[in-house]
């Protein structure tokens, strides 16, 4: 047990029923309702005549699609190292 862990009370819950998978899943979910929100802001911001660069903030949105999501990157065997 991390000694600063001990002292404020918080530890991590080894027993957690969430498999990676699960993980994985509801992080994707909640990127693409974040991605599903920003396209409604862009579409108001478009539909109310706001002076910006619609086409480039468009492409900017794409691009992210081409980013690694933190949900597809390797999983350490042990996400607790000792210490930490």
């Amino acid at each position: 047990m991390n000694s600063a862990n001990s002292m404020s009370g918080w530890e991590p819950d080894m027993t957690a029923a969430m498999s990676i998978r699960d993980v994985q899943e509801a992080m994707s979910a909640d990127y693409n309702r974040w991605m599903g929100r920003v396209a409604e802001l862009a579409d108001q911001a478009a539909t109310a005549g706001d002076d910006w660069n619609e086409h480039a903030f468009r492409h900017y949105l794409e691009s992210l699609e081409y980013l690694p999501k933190p949900w597809t990157l390797p999983w350490p065997d042990n996400p607790w190292p000792t210490g930490h």
